[in-house]
């Protein structure tokens, strides 16, 4: 998975290698970003962290429906809901 940032700087991370999926939350919206898809890796230090309104976020949702089984749907919908500082497993392996 490849994202590419407005400053024209890009990350990767190898999905077959990813090891969980969260979603961060923050208090500082709506003027701020304010939600982030957290996915770690086995072959990574940091995670990589997406913000929500990143460029092609919503291919998000079709690498989970079609990469990862038994993705919390539950944990996402509270996460697009919270406007507090939180943390929400989405997947694990």
């Amino acid at each position: 998975m490849k994202i590419s940032y407005p400053s024209g700087e890009f990350d990767e991370i190898a999905i077959l290698d990813i090891t969980k999926i969260e979603i961060v939350t923050t208090d500082d919206g709506p003027w701020n970003e304010d939600l982030w898809w957290v996915f770690s890796s086995k072959n990574r230090e940091e995670p990589l962290c997406v913000p929500q309104l990143s460029l092609g976020n919503e291919r998000i949702f079709n690498l989970l429906e079609s990469r990862f089984t038994s993705v919390d749907m539950r944990a996402i919908q509270k996460a697009m809901g919270s406007t507090s500082n939180a943390k929400f497993e989405v997947w694990s392996s």
